[in-house]
């Protein structure tokens, strides 16, 4: 339940007398026996106190974090109004290059596999965002999708300049191709603060202190657009929310300004 990894933590910060053999340090082997106690009793009164400290000061952070929210002006022109269709199949087409001289739709899918997946380590947690099963005809459309999915799972975790490199190895004899998948993280963007273009006064401050990512908070790409869905009333009924996050990113602090774009469509 996590008390090994704790107790790995702890003993790495601790410091030792080095066992000596005819007056030199030498490398020995020795058990080190780790006791966790829980209740009332598990805490010195120094160690509840600093910890108590620290919540208030975490509370008072959090409860300040939406001063952090600003109403600003449109700062884009008006966007369009039409939704953005599935690019998933474009997508594909740009990141693959196979090489084929037959229609990809004639080969299977023998695998995909990736690598390079450092924060979100689990593979098959991966090769579930992908809408195709081995042995199935390739699809470059639900291929495109996976790669979406991917960006998205990324984006969930802070990383805004995640991309995917796809290597495919296309194997003649058997009809097949496998897609080895590498991930190419970048680095994780807190948020430093939130601007909101296009709205009055009025509707902003009832609006300022309910958005999902805020200020402080790692960058989560899913929960920002979330957001933005709940809200799309103050948009025009056929106007897309897509492009309507924009991120201006600080590569040297690791961190980013979200602005949402309530700017109304153009007529």
């Amino acid at each position: 339940m996590g008390l090994d990894e704790k107790s790995i933590e702890a003993v790495r910060n601790w410091t030792f007398e080095p066992a000596r053999k005819n007056g030199k340090p030498v490398a020995v082997r020795i058990n080190i026996v780790i006791t966790f106690r829980q209740g009332k009793g598990a805490m010195t009164p120094e160690v509840r106190a600093y910890l108590k400290r620290l919540q208030k000061e975490d509370e008072a952070f959090r409860r300040a974090m939406w001063t952090r929210v600003y109403r600003i002006e449109g700062v884009t022109p008006a966007p369009s109004c039409r939704s953005t269709q599935d690019q998933g199949e474009d997508d594909a087409n740009k990141t693959l290059h196979l090489g084929l001289k037959t229609d990809p739709r004639q080969y299977r899918l023998e695998s995909i596999t990736f690598t390079n997946n450092r924060t979100i380590s689990n593979q098959v947690a991966l090769r579930a965002l992908f809408p195709i099963k081995d042995g199935e005809p390739f699809d470059y459309r639900k291929v495109g999708y996976g790669l979406q999915e991917l960006k998205k799972a990324y984006g969930s975790q802070g990383f805004v300049s995640f991309k995917a490199s796809v290597e495919p190895e296309i194997n003649e004899s058997r009809g097949s191709i496998g897609l080895r998948i590498k991930c190419e993280e970048g680095r994780q963007f807190y948020v430093h603060h939130v601007n909101i273009a296009g709205l009055d006064e009025n509707t902003f401050q009832k609006l300022r202190k309910t958005p999902y990512v805020m200020p402080g908070q790692l960058y989560n790409e899913r929960l920002a657009y979330f957001w933005l869905e709940k809200n799309a009333h103050l948009l025009l009924p056929d106007a897309s929310i897509q492009q309507r996050v924009n991120l201006d990113l600080n590569e040297g602090e690791g961190q980013l300004v979200m602005t949402y774009d309530f700017t109304r469509c153009a007529n």
